[in-house]
């Protein structure tokens, strides 16, 4: 299966401002120095409207004007005017306010980040040289629609209406007692090691426009498939240990003195990954009696997040498939009577502390068997003839034929006269050889299977048997399972597959356009998994038979919804660098330039979107920028799922 699409991604040419210009929410405005009255006009609605579009919650100052979130880093001593988060980013805030600036008292904008030590990040001068200046909302309790109105000191008056988005799950309004808002930040995750519990650190990044000197009360939750321990179930930053695997909810429930209440959930999968074995060594006891029919063995596990608790060894006692059993890691005795002919495997499997179970086998020669018997052997090549194989519970192999296949019967008995090609346990002919061939060669064509008895017939009419069979590989089947409900969802796959002789494992891979993500594998039938993030993904199933043969289904899953914000870009010279999200459809690049016309004075803005197919490459080489003086190029990413665009991830300047 092949799906990555190798993607040139075109440079946008930029036209004349009134031709080209797109508003899009991670645009940058440039700061306000230099500008005329008109000039800081344009900035502060550039801002305002930008902010509050892209903002889920909307809060105004407490009444004695401190800010509702500490924002360590402040120039002065502020008076903050509102405050505006998104939800769904859960580790930023942008605060508003008043402080000595510029010629007088200054409009500043802070980007606070509240998942290192809530410090600012940024911080820009919107307007200088103020008398006033206002935040209002309109009459809809919901605090819909936002309008800053300014007075500068030159008497000219400004302002800016905007209006946040409308799927809002928790709304604040300015002044007034309303409920507080919860919001969780995780802030560590630790790896999780054999024997240990996963440790995700969780603190509570909350607000509220309560009265000075009153708290907010933290009350923290957990359910899932087992017992999960919280460190400070009261406190405002906790740690969450889990040891079974499955999927679990964090709740964190806010309440303020009067019993207003904010409630936050965050799902924390825990995936338990197969073990390991390695092939197992197989070596001859050296006792004479049993040269060739004893063998020790042993076998090496390893399970990375716990132990292996389970070694079960199987191999065959005689050529029927009757199988005999053996515990432990080794070394194990296993004996072979001489009731067991060719070439046996031995298989060993590991079961770790949660269930999940591993398998592997090794071929051991025996001694031969006993003479005037009929030997059967699949050629290989010129020199190579390889005799059949004993598999636990079934008749012995002679071949898979997953191609065409040439068997060799031979024996060293007098009295020849043919030989014959039956079903087992029926008269019938299958095929037969010349009269009087020794040696006789049989085609087993590409795909055929049964079980068969080959006959050696005397001249006398006397008959020397032996049973065998042919297996065909199996044939992968399932049916695809998709959901226009939004993510997270549990979505469950059945296995319809066949095979002559039966299916005995099988494995999913759910995200396998992005191999080796072990958090997205499965096994057995039915096998459910959490998708998380909406999307499309490449589901896709391999069954195997007891002989080991593999066949493989593929179908695609959609999950619906709107995707995450995801982590930042990152610069890599020239390149705008940035992570894969599991289930994306697709990547928006934003990438602002900034600096001034050719006056030197006029502010220059280009927005420019970039799309990038979800296949990759995940980098965008972004054009030079455009400006007459140019000073800053930023970039921000948002990940695409079907029609839907989710937010933008905070913007990353060129170093």
């Amino acid at each position: 299966m092949e799906t990555l699409v190798a993607v040139a991604i075109s440079v946008i040419v930029i036209g004349p401002v009134g031709a080209w210009m797109v508003l899009i929410f991670t645009s940058q405005a440039p700061a306000a120095a230099g500008f005329t009255d008109a000039g800081q006009s344009r900035l502060l609605n550039t801002w305002v409207t930008r902010d509050v579009a892209s903002s889920e919650i909307v809060v105004s100052k407490d009444p004695s004007g401190g800010s509702l979130l500490s924002c360590g880093g402040v120039q002065g001593s502020p008076d903050i005017l509102m405050n505006l988060y998104d939800l769904g980013s859960a580790n930023q805030v942008v605060v508003y306010g008043t402080a000595p600036g510029t010629g007088g008292t200054s409009l500043y904008r802070w980007e606070c980040d509240l998942t290192v030590d809530r410090n600012v990040i940024d911080q820009t001068e919107v307007l200088r040289e103020l008398d006033s200046v206002t935040a209002t909302c309109d009459a809809n309790p919901g605090c819909r629609t936002v309008t800053v109105a300014a007075e500068l000191d030159s008497g000219h008056r400004t302002s800016a209406t905007a209006s946040r988005r409308s799927s809002a799950s928790a709304l604040l309004g300015f002044g007034g007692t309303s409920r507080p808002v919860a919001v969780i930040t995780q802030t560590s995750r630790t790896e999780r090691a054999a024997g240990s519990d996963l440790v995700v650190g969780l603190s509570a990044a909350s607000s509220w426009d309560a009265d000075p000197g009153d708290t907010l009360t933290h009350e923290w939750s957990v359910s899932g498939p087992a017992a999960a321990a919280i460190s400070d179930p009261t406190g405002e930053s906790t740690t969450v240990s889990m040891g079974t695997a499955g999927e679990y909810s964090v709740t964190l429930t806010v309440s303020d003195p009067t019993g207003n209440i904010g409630e936050a959930t965050i799902a924390i999968p825990l995936v338990n990954l197969k073990p390991t074995v390695e092939q197992p060594v197989c070596e001859s006891t050296g006792e004479p009696a049993d040269v060739g029919r004893a063998f020790n063995c042993a076998a090496v596990a390893a399970d990375s997040d716990g132990s292996v608790v389970q070694y079960a060894w199987s191999f065959p006692i005689d050529d029927t498939g009757a199988t005999g059993t053996q515990a432990g890691a080794g070394p194990v005795r296993i004996e072979f009577p001489f009731e067991v002919t060719a070439t046996p495997y031995v298989s060993v499997v590991v079961t770790d502390d949660e269930g999940l179970s591993a398998e592997a086998s090794v071929l051991v020669p025996l001694a031969s068997v006993s003479p005037g018997e009929i030997e059967m052997c699949v050629v290989r090549s010129a020199s190579v003839c390889e005799g059949p194989q004993n598999v636990p519970g079934l008749l012995q192999r002679l071949a898979n034929t997953d191609r065409s296949r040439t068997a060799r019967f031979t024996t060293d008995g007098a009295n020849f006269d043919r030989w014959e090609l039956r079903g087992r346990g029926s008269a019938a002919v299958v095929a037969a050889s010349t009269p009087g061939e020794a040696v006789w060669e049989y085609d087993f064509p590409t795909g055929s299977s049964g079980e068969f008895t080959i006959v050696r017939v005397g001249a006398d009419g006397s008959e020397v048997t032996r049973d065998f069979r042919v297996n065909a590989p199996p044939t992968a089947r399932f049916d695809p399972v998709s959901t226009s409900a939004p993510a997270p969802q549990t979505l469950t796959f059945g296995d319809s597959s066949t095979d002559d002789f039966g299916v005995v494992a099988q494995d999913w891979d759910f995200n396998a356009d992005y191999p080796g993500q072990p958090q997205w594998q499965g096994s057995g039938s039915p096998a459910s998994v959490v998708f998380s993030n909406p999307g499309r993904y490449a589901v896709v199933l391999t069954v195997r038979d007891a002989d080991g043969l593999t066949a493989t289904a593929f179908a695609e899953t959609l999950v619906g919804g709107t995707p995450a914000q995801p982590a930042p870009p990152r610069w890599v010279g020239d390149l705008v660098v940035f992570d894969r999200v599991d289930g994306a459809t697709g990547y928006v690049v934003s990438i602002t330039y900034t600096g001034t016309e050719t006056d030197g004075t006029t502010p220059c803005v280009r927005p420019v979107d970039r799309q990038v197919p979800a296949a990759g490459p995940w980098e965008v080489r972004p054009a030079g920028n455009p400006c007459a003086n140019p000073t800053d190029t930023s970039a921000a990413v948002a990940v695409r799922a079907g029609a839907a665009t989710g937010p933008s991830s905070t913007e990353v300047r060129k170093p």
